[in-house]
């Protein structure tokens, strides 16, 4: 489903920005006139990716916990071998809106 991020004017080129959409923590990146989307959460410890660094040359972003880089793209681990990817969302930008498809994450009733 679809789903209101931000604006493009709250994303600062190449800053990592947090935002919370149905319970979940996703961090935008914005390079150039592209707008990326991942999890928040790395994938290798749940670092807090919203406080990584990205490099805009390569498109990526930097977990500031363990330093593994992950591609704007497609999440995958570009820092290491056999390294799980971090979960990406297709984005749309709208005029100054963005969207990401961010699929509803589902809940144990137990």
């Amino acid at each position: 489903m679809s789903e209101f991020l931000c604006k493009i004017t709250e994303i600062s080129e190449a800053e990592p920005k947090l935002v919370r959409v149905q319970g979940q923590r996703i961090v935008v990146v914005r390079v150039g006139a592209s707008v990326y989307a991942l999890e928040a959460s790395c994938p290798h410890y749940a670092g807090p990716l919203n406080e990584g660094s990205v490099c805009a040359d390569r498109l990526e972003i930097t977990c500031p916990w363990h330093r593994f880089r992950f591609s704007l793209r497609d999440g995958s681990c570009v820092a290491a071998t056999k390294r799980p990817a971090a979960k990406t969302f297709a984005v749309v930008v709208n005029g100054d809106d963005v969207f990401a498809d961010i699929p509803v994450k589902e809940t144990e009733d137990r």
